[in-house]
């Protein structure tokens, strides 16, 4: 069975992922758990390779997400929250590592690129596992590739322009 159907990927990944780009600031876009489908949280992992001087902000539109994540959190003085519409986050900083799992598919419904490409100006690294619904035969890797560097990628299913991606990119400075 493919590794991303039977859920062993992204924990591989994200521990890959972690060891690679040894982080200082993490933002995790759609950190909160989901209540429809519960799942080990993984803020845990980025947490404890997260230096004491790191950060660790998530984002979460859900009220409900981000108090249940911050009981898993436990206080920890690294990790701060925004509750709101990804169209409102105004950082005002570029991040090392934006992680994110089923949020472009979970938040947007409409034309993924221009989150594609604010995710992008938010990060030197992104860390994804997504199901991405985007026009055309599977226009979604050229484009990765245009932006940046592919790391660890891996599709779930080839033959269908929607499949799920998990990965790292790298992007340019």
């Amino acid at each position: 069975m493919n590794e991303a159907l039977n859920g062993s990927l992204w924990p591989r990944v994200l521990t890959e992922a972690m060891a690679r780009v040894r982080p200082l600031s993490v933002l995790d876009l759609g950190c909160g758990p989901r209540t429809e489908q519960p799942e080990p949280p993984y803020a845990g992992e980025i947490l404890s390779r997260l230096p004491r001087d790191g950060e660790y902000h998530g984002v979460d539109r859900d009220p409900i997400a981000i108090a249940a994540h911050r009981k898993l959190t436990g206080g920890d003085p690294r990790v701060a929250y925004w509750q709101g519409e990804f169209d409102a986050f105004l950082p005002t900083r570029r991040y090392d590592l934006v992680v994110t799992k089923c949020f472009v598919c979970g938040w947007f419904h409409g034309d993924q690129y221009p989150v594609i490409d604010r995710i992008r100006k938010l990060c030197r690294w992104w860390l994804l596992y997504d199901s991405f619904r985007l026009p055309g035969y599977d226009p979604l890797d050229a484009y990765l590739k245009s932006l940046g560097r592919l790391h660890t990628w891996h599709r779930q299913c080839e033959d269908n322009p929607g499949y799920t991606r998990c990965g790292l990119i790298e992007f340019p400075p």
